[in-house]
């Protein structure tokens, strides 16, 4: 219940920002050339690609969240000293024994707890990593990666498409620039053994870079959209003018 509720509520922060775009100013104001419509043609489909990875990455993080077991890995680059940590039953038995003596380590050095004794970090909960804990987190870091090279494809695609002078590209740019400092907050959740205000940052980042790319996703549609129009009435008007010269001819 908790994961499709994480996910019903990145759909509705969808809904709700398509909703203040649609009723905001610009939506009526805007026209576009047949060139710029074109080119918002050509980058819509790495738009939707994108949406669709941020999407799966925050499913796979309210999927670790809803666990309630920790951090199953908490060092970086690498995973537990490893490129690609072995998940037999003995590594994950010494990767508990490796946290409990961790969390330990932090009790020691006052880390865990605040002053008035509420947890500060969240590296164990109680529940042992299991094998699966830990494909998790590898995924969830494939993930990032993925999502890194797509937005910058994306980033490339607006500017060869639409100039590197068009809000959009500017726009795609705070896009880029939103997944790196998810991908940073990433990192600092591991290596600050999962600490509450830096989790719930990560989490906050995640959600704001499905909106983004959301209501790039609208603008890009829109514009499509009417730059569509304006062609087909041009070409409308431009078919009715002889037959207007005809009738001007007659007349006189």
């Amino acid at each position: 219940m908790g994961l499709i509720h994480g996910a019903v509520a990145q759909v509705f922060l969808i809904l709700i920002c398509g909703i203040a775009l649609v009723t905001s100013g610009w939506w009526q104001r805007v026209t576009v050339s047949k060139k710029l419509g074109a080119g918002f043609t050509g980058i819509k489909g790495a738009i939707i690609a994108v949406i669709c990875l941020v999407f799966v990455q925050l499913l796979l993080g309210a999927t670790m969240r809803h666990q309630h077991a920790g951090l199953a890995i908490w060092d970086f680059p690498l995973a537990h000293g490893q490129v690609w940590p072995a998940m037999d039953a003995a590594a994950v038995a010494e990767y508990n024994e490796n946290r409990l003596a961790l969390q330990r380590q932090l009790h020691a050095q006052n880390q865990l707890l605040d002053e008035a004794g509420n947890p500060k970090t969240f590296l164990a909960t109680g529940k042992e990593v299991q094998s699966w804990h830990v494909w998790l987190q590898m995924l969830h870091r494939i993930g990032a990666v993925a999502t890194l090279v797509l937005v910058l494809s994306f980033v490339v695609k607006a500017r060869r498409r639409l100039g590197q002078a068009h809000r959009f590209t500017k726009a795609s740019y705070v896009l880029l620039a939103m997944i790196l400092g998810q991908a940073g907050m990433g990192i600092w959740t591991i290596l600050s053994n999962k600490a509450a205000d830096v989790a719930t940052m990560h989490v906050l980042l995640g959600a704001a870079c499905l909106a983004m790319t959301s209501v790039l996703l609208m603008v890009a549609k829109r514009c499509e959209f009417v730059s569509d129009v304006a062609g087909r009435l041009a070409k409308r008007e431009s078919a009715e003018l002889p037959d207007a010269g005809r009738v001007t001819a007659v007349a006189v």
